[in-house]
């Protein structure tokens, strides 16, 4: 083991899955809590998180977050990272959130709750900074084609452009429209579905 290459970050493996009891009621508190929908993209992220696979990251980015990435690739503690992981959701789902709020984030395609969430930051993301997270997040190609390869993206994603940040994040379960609103949130607990993702990980 100690020939592997340590995770990236320095802070070692920061795996957000919950077990046993802990995971029971996990389960069961978030069948209580407001849910959010998740994008097939914002699934995926979510699922890298709660295996480790994106430490350190433990949850969604906050704008400080985000606008590093885009600047210099580097997280708000000087992590680096080359793309930006953010949740989103629409203007009236954040409306009705409040920072320090716990939430579950459910996916629709599988019609289960796959975490929840402390939200700590709910930013907008207004005209200028979706083209600017267009065209900082797709090098090497021309203006237009990059903005339009973006808005067939946000298609093609349940039209979802802004959202929600994060701290930590617990996946309770695993295995684009200008109105949407980005959050920060601190994910509490992933639940594992057993055969979904090998034991091991």
């Amino acid at each position: 083991m100690s020939n592997l290459v340590p995770p990236h970050g320095g802070k070692g493996l920061t795996c957000c899955l919950l077990e046993g009891a802990a995971l029971e009621a996990e389960k069961k508190k978030a069948q209580g809590l407001k849910k959010i929908s998740v994008s097939p993209r914002e699934k995926g992220d979510l699922i890298m998180i709660g295996i480790g696979g994106f430490s350190p990251l433990t949850g969604f980015m906050t704008k400080a977050d985000w606008k590093g990435v885009l600047d210099n690739f580097l997280m708000a503690d000087g992590t680096f990272w080359p793309i930006p992981v953010t949740l989103s959701a629409s203007k009236a789902e954040a409306d009705s959130i409040a920072v320090g709020e716990e939430i579950a984030l459910f996916d629709p395609e599988g019609n289960e709750i796959m975490a929840t969430m402390k939200v700590t930051e709910k930013y907008a993301m207004t005209e200028a900074d979706k083209r600017y997270e267009c065209e900082k997040n797709l090098h090497g190609r021309r203006h237009e084609d990059r903005c339009g390869f973006l808005e067939d993206r946000r298609k093609r994603s349940s039209g979802r452009s802004d959202g929600y940040g994060s701290e930590r994040c617990q996946p309770c379960r695993y295995g684009e429209s200008s109105e949407r609103r980005r959050i920060s949130d601190q994910i509490r607990g992933c639940l594992h579905e057993t055969g979904k993702i090998p034991q091991n990980l």
